[in-house]
């Protein structure tokens, strides 16, 4: 056998030559017997145990039938303690009888006379150096009372003596004997004398092995195999020939620590042609400098392949076969190191973790805590998820435990670089926002777990549930309006206030365009005081960009921050302070509505810059509001923690809380079930002010709610927070006068994004999606002015239609194909692949009326909750129904409470009847099919008509009860090239409640009033060139006829 480094080091990996001056050999004694005898090889297995369960010894050399120690050779062990050596030199003698000892035995010639061991130790050079002499036997001694007796001529005694508690191995005592020279002078056998112990009494073969076993079961906690396997090893290693190499407690750690995990050992995966990237690298790395890391058993097949190219790093084979050998691993023959990638993975495993290549994975189990005790090292412990490690074997011996980062930066200089290595290399993400170093998480970061650190190798740190888009792969990026005001909102700047100009090039072109201001050019806004002119504004101008937080230096004063765009507008920024609404109204005044894409802001710089602390998002329902504050959320960087909120979900908050801050963080916390790392994540960005807010569909919620929270909104920007908010157009107004901001509108897709959009949808040939797109323009055109449904949602539909019936689809908007087509066959869409789904033959006659009546109640429950929920305040006295039909209600909202809407439209129902739809428009589509069915007489109604929460309810109830007169649908989409198709006669029609064209159109107008002398309506020439031409640019006020 070759050597080997048994030395304890942090590398618990044998090496060759670097550390081989911790190994020893010996030359076993020829002539000793092959097979040795199951007393010897228990006694070794015995104490080889002892001494690697003992704490206080640090070390020990153990060997046997060691010819350099003559009788005394069957074991010897150096014992090494932190403070001193001891040595001791053992001749076994197994009496199968246990005949007693007398002085007989003593005083003759056979194995038990001394004569013959001083005879040893006379000719032994080896026993005269520190050793002590000890033989060991398993029968008793029977002197008598006499205790003095000649040795030759010698007269001598034998003195009781203090047993070594390591090597005894008897329960009796005492059974140490020492031999004492009985005369006055010296003699020639005294140094024998001093050296030489007898031990008496001591266990025999069944004891040894029922001691044996019971230590190793107290211990380990292991099963009769392992006992064998234990004894095994020692007995074939005793039976080695030749150049030996001493046991010592490493080898045995080592080696028990194999024999007792081996059962609970989950093998590690080996391939030579995988690589490992920079984080698996740097995990490796850590892994190594712990005896024990914690990972949740579910990590495995994550961790198996990380140390899978290490076998390439082998640079002699040699090496691995002692190490073979050394372990009786019964590898392979070995001719190149190829050939351990076709071994058993199990052995190989061992054979890399002997080697310091790769950790042992061992399944959580009693036994791998007790391996603690001896000091098992590089060692990875899959843990259940549902327990935790007991915290007592923590520090058991010392060790050091890999569970959290903080584990790691608490160690050496080395270990401190490697937590630096992991904060810069490894990323995290917030609920799916783009992904960041997780230097950037800061004080959260050390209570990072090991298991953390491992999903990290695949990806970033998930913190809390990805929200992901509705429709992820296909999502166009969006672009909105940026806010300008004509440049003469500067000329008329008699109020007292401060203007900030960033931007200006050149500030004597600017000083000369305003003329008489009294303007100041400054270099640094940093360190320049901002002064209010008595009746005037003042204007302060620079070249670099102004930051939000000169703002916070002057609290109490009036400013506009604007951007110098040209001489015709400025870019508004922010403003603060307005004195009063009517200095808030003559900003809004000088707002220039630039419909082009020459100023217009991508939706990555909302929260990108430092500029607003509130943005406001108004557009019609469809245009894609809400998926692109999702869209906004997941692309922010999770430097800042970007929260979602969709308002309608507040009510019961609200109603129970009221618009307190801290009740509302706590809901944030507990609405979204964090787990307590995640809570203590948004904590320290709360504190930090790293957090950004989005609050969604405020136009879907009550005046109550609305302004509790416009309430906190206010609040949480006082105190520095960055928020978005969004709303459909009817609350513009409101919004911007009560948050004191101007609002931005998104951009509808131009023909480039329409395009990349449908050819992502519905992945077609290119002849074919050119068909699609082709038709779908035309059907936009066709109707020009849709202001109530937004093209995105549009497109998502007709799209959705198309890859499941292009060439229906492809032929009705050949047809006057209105919006209210659309969504009656998406409703039909749904619920055939709901029957495709669930395998409906309908041409059985059976099935079909079941499933026609089971569509008939789907869609009556539908109609039912939508107009209970988003008709509540209007016609609520009118939404009643009999038993049967509550009670299919009932059973509806069950169904969609446990298993989910099965057709799709409805994403969840609560107890106190809040229904959230996929999107707000599909519920208020079957409202407005409620209405037509129960209530045709509401869309007369003046609250219904001037509300702008119903607006959409309003145009689908419109579509239904016009749908089938062209002129009609033409007046509703104010369409001058539909409405000249028409003829007299169809301008002269009257709809499903009997109104004429003319009323339908006076209805847009928040000022309606039906006229008094209709004459007026039958005059289609009158039609064509007032109501549809003057009107098409805005919506009618009858009072201007």
């Amino acid at each position: 056998m070759g050597a080997f480094n048994h030395a304890a080091s942090e590398n618990p990996g044998e090496s060759s030559a670097s550390s081989r001056s911790g190994e020893r050999e010996f030359q076993k004694r020829k002539g000793t017997t092959n097979n040795g005898t199951r007393f010897e090889n228990l006694c070794m297995a015995h104490l080889i145990l002892k001494l690697t369960l003992d704490d206080h010894v640090d070390n020990f050399y153990l060997s046997s039938n060691d010819k350099e120690f003559g009788d005394f050779d069957d074991v010897v062990v150096e014992i090494v303690f932190k403070d001193r050596t001891e040595t001791y030199a053992i001749q076994l003698k197994y009496v199968e009888n246990k005949a007693p000892i007398g002085i007989a035995q003593l005083t003759g010639k056979k194995k038990f006379g001394i004569e013959k061991y001083y005879d040893t130790f006379n000719n032994c050079s080896r026993l005269k150096q520190d050793v002590k002499m000890i033989l060991f036997t398993n029968t008793s001694l029977n002197m008598g009372e006499e205790k003095e007796f000649k040795f030759g001529q010698l007269p001598v005694k034998l003195v009781l003596s203090e047993e070594n508690k390591i090597l005894n191995t008897s329960r009796k005592t005492p059974c140490c004997h020492t031999i004492k020279n009985n005369q006055d002078s010296s003699s020639k056998y005294d140094a024998f004398f001093e050296k030489f112990y007898l031990y008496t009494d001591q266990a025999d073969v069944k004891k040894l092995a029922d001691d044996l076993r019971e230590r190793l079961k107290t211990n380990f906690m292991c099963d009769e195999s392992i006992v064998n396997h234990y004894v095994q090893f020692i007995t074939e290693l005793s039976m080695q020939k030749g150049t030996k190499l001493n046991l010592d407690k490493s080898w045995m750690t080592r080696f028990i620590t194999l024999c007792v995990l081996s059962p609970h050992v989950r093998p590690l995966s080996f391939d030579s042609t995988r690589s490992v990237n920079e984080k698996e690298t740097i995990f490796r790395e850590v892994v190594s400098k712990f005896d024990f890391s914690i990972i949740d058993k579910r990590n495995y097949e994550k961790i198996s392949q990380l140390w899978s190219e290490t076998i390439n790093e082998l640079q002699d084979l040699t090496e691995v076969g002692k190490i073979n050998g050394k372990y009786l691993l019964f590898l392979k023959t070995l001719r190149v190191k190829e050939d351990l990638y076709r071994d058993d993975p199990l052995k190989v495993n061992k054979l890399m973790w002997l080697l310091g290549k790769c950790p042992l994975v061992v399944q959580e189990c009693p036994q791998v805590y007790e391996t603690f005790k001896i000091g098992c090292k590089n060692v990875i412990l899959l843990k259940d998820a549902e327990k935790s490690v007991d915290e007592k074997y923590k520090t058991t011996r010392g060790q050091n435990v890999f569970q959290q980062l903080s584990d790691l930066k608490q160690q050496v200089k080395e270990q401190t670089e490697l937590y630096e290595k992991i904060l810069t290399t490894f990323t995290y993400s917030i609920e799916g926002q783009k992904e960041t170093p997780l230097r950037h998480l800061l004080g959260p970061c050390e209570k990072i777990t090991s298991d953390q650190v491992v999903e990290m190798l695949g990806g970033p740190l998930l913190i809390g549930k990805p929200e992901v888009l509705p429709d992820k792969t296909c999502y166009v990026e969006r672009t909105l309006t940026k806010i300008l005001i004509h440049f003469e909102f500067l000329k008329r700047g008699s109020e007292k206030r401060v203007v900030l100009v960033d931007g200006v090039v050149d500030c004597k072109k600017f000083k000369k365009l305003l003329g008489s201001e009294k303007i100041k050019e400054i270099t640094d806004i940093n360190n320049t005081d901002l002064v209010e002119l008595p009746d005037r504004q003042h204007i302060y101008i620079c070249k670099k960009d102004i930051s939000r937080e000169v703002f916070t230096k002057y609290p109490e004063m009036e400013i506009h921050h604007f951007r110098y765009v040209n001489n015709q507008c400025l870019e508004w920024i922010r403003s603060q302070n307005f004195r009063s609404e009517k200095h808030f109204k003559k900003l809004n005044h000088f707002r220039l509505r630039d419909e082009s894409r020459d100023h217009t802001l991508r939706q990555s710089e909302l929260f990108s810059s430092n500029e607003q602390d509130i943005n406001i998002i108004c557009s019609e329902p469809g245009m894609g509001k809400s998926t692109l504050m999702q869209s906004l959320k997941n692309k922010s960087s999770s430097e800042k923690w970007t929260i979602v909120i969709k308002a309608r979900k507040l009510f019961s908050h609200f109603r129970k809380n009221g618009a307190d801050l801290e009740k509302f963080k706590e809901y944030i916390l507990d609405h979204k079930e964090y787990s307590n790392f995640e809570r203590e994540v948004f904590k320290s960005m709360l504190d930090g002010n790293r957090i950004q807010v989005i609050w969604d569909g405020l136009d879907e919620v009550s005046d109550d709610t609305l302004k509790k929270i416009l309430t906190l909104v206010q609040n949480l920007a006082e105190r520095g927070v960055q928020q978005c908010v969004t709303s459909r157009n009817h609350l513009k107004t409101k919004l911007e006068s009560r948050l004191g901001r101007l609002s931005r509108n998104i951009k509808p897709f131009n023909e480039e994004e329409l395009q990349k959009y449908i050819e992502e949808r519905v992945p077609r040939p290119a002849d074919e999606s050119n068909l699609i797109l082709s038709k779908i323009k035309k059907y936009i055109i066709h109707f020009p002015k849709n202001k109530i449904l937004g093209i995105p949602l549009q497109i998502f539909m007709l799209t959705q239609l198309f890859l499941s019936r292009k060439k229906i689809y492809l032929k009705l908007l050949d047809n006057h194909f209105t919006v209210l087509d659309l969504y009656q066959h998406f409703v039909d869409q749904n619920f055939e692949l709901y029957k495709e789904k669930n395998n409906v033959d309908c041409s059985v006659e059976k099935n079909f009326k079941k499933y026609e009546r089971m569509k008939e109640k789907k869609i009556k429950c539908y109609k039912i909750v939508a107009a209970r929920y988003y008709l509540k305040n209007l016609v609520s006295g009118t939404i009643s129904t009999d038993e049967n039909v509550e009670r299919q209600l009932e059973k509806f909202s069950q169904e969609i409470e446990q298993e989910g809407d099965s057709v799709g439209f409805i994403c969840q129902m609560t107890s106190d009847e809040v229904v959230e739809f996929s999107h707000n428009s599909y519920g208020e589509y079957f409202a407005a099919l409620y209405l037509s069915e129960t209530c045709r007489c509401m869309v007369r109604d003046k609250k219904f008509i001037s509300d702008g929460h119903f607006d959409n309810i309003r145009f689908f109830l419109n579509l239904m009860l016009c749908q089938t007169y062209k002129g009609f649908v033409a007046v509703l989409y104010k369409n001058p090239i539909l409405l000249d198709k028409c003829t007299d006669e169809q301008l002269n029609e009257r709809d499903g409640i009997r109104r004429e064209i003319l009323e339908v159109a006076c209805a847009y107008s928040k000022n309606y009033a039906y006229p008094k002398n209709k004459s007026i309506l039958h005059d289609g020439r009158f039609l064509r060139n007032w109501v549809v031409y003057r009107g098409y640019s805005g919506d009618l006020n009858y009072t201007q006829i």
